[in-house]
């Protein structure tokens, strides 16, 4: 994921020791925050390693499978934008919602 230099991480917990092998590889930070503005926004695991962000491209293309379960159709552009602006906090979950309409029927 790629932030801008104005995204609004708030910690929701004390950062975690790093070990020497962590500083090694060039982590400077392990904390657990919320992204966005809304008390209730979302928490994210952001990885900049190649192993880490393999997990996270992994995790898309399951988000992605599970859409189309969902709706009975590729999700379009615009959905994925909602989905990042819902991930960010500057949407709702009834926004998304109505961005992605309802559950395919059986």
């Amino acid at each position: 994921m790629r932030l801008h230099n104005n995204a609004l991480l708030t910690p929701l917990e004390e950062p975690r020791a790093l070990s020497q092998e962590d500083r090694n590889a060039g982590v400077v930070e392990d904390v657990r925050v919320r992204l966005g503005t809304y008390p209730n926004g979302p928490t994210h695991w952001m990885a900049e390693s190649a192993q880490g962000v393999t997990i996270q491209i992994y995790c898309a293309l399951i988000a992605s499978v599970l859409l189309v379960l969902w709706t009975g159709r590729k999700p379009t552009k615009r959905q994925c934008e909602a989905l990042q602006l819902y991930w960010m906090g500057w949407a709702t979950l009834a926004e998304l919602e109505n961005v992605f309409g309802p559950q395919k029927t059986k």
